[in-house]
């Protein structure tokens, strides 16, 4: 399976990305390839997710774990760039190229902040920008579930 993970500079990314080459064709998408780990058996793809007219592989499946982690309200524009257009994006590319996977890190402050432990099933209740981009995202994750497996 050839497996597109954006944010291929992130955390959970440097981790992922490795290991997902052991035994699928993975090209790892980034801003920043000084971050990416390097000796891998994958490909490293260079693209700025708030460019518009960013161009994506062929790919049977995204890993879709970039975010903009900028401050709001200076950010904005870039937050919503990322973590909204971006997904947007790579749903219709995926959508068109006949792929069958794509999964999406969210964030847990959709549902809020409290002292419980939250849960999926929980009313999302996304009361700044950052969480409502991610919570947007989501959703339009959710409307494209007809066409590909989702998560």
């Amino acid at each position: 399976m050839k497996i597109l993970v954006t944010g291929a500079s992130g955390f959970v990314a440097q981790h992922l990305v490795p290991t997902l080459a052991t035994e699928h064709d993975v090209i790892a998408l980034t801003h920043d390839p000084e971050r990416v780990p390097a000796g891998g058996n994958f490909e490293s793809v260079v693209v700025d997710l708030r460019d518009p007219t960013a161009s994506f592989p062929k790919v049977d499946a995204v890993v879709h774990l970039a975010q903009a982690n900028v401050p709001f309200p200076d950010g904005a524009r870039d937050l919503f760039a990322v973590n909204t257009t971006a997904t947007v994006a790579l749903l219709d590319h995926l959508r068109r190229v006949g792929g069958t996977h794509f999964i999406l890190a969210s964030s847990a402050s959709v549902y809020g902040f409290g002292e419980r432990p939250w849960t999926e099933e929980d009313v999302p209740a996304a009361g700044d920008f950052y969480s409502a981009t991610k919570l947007a995202a989501e959703r339009f994750v959710r409307a494209h579930e007809g066409f590909f497996s989702t998560t």
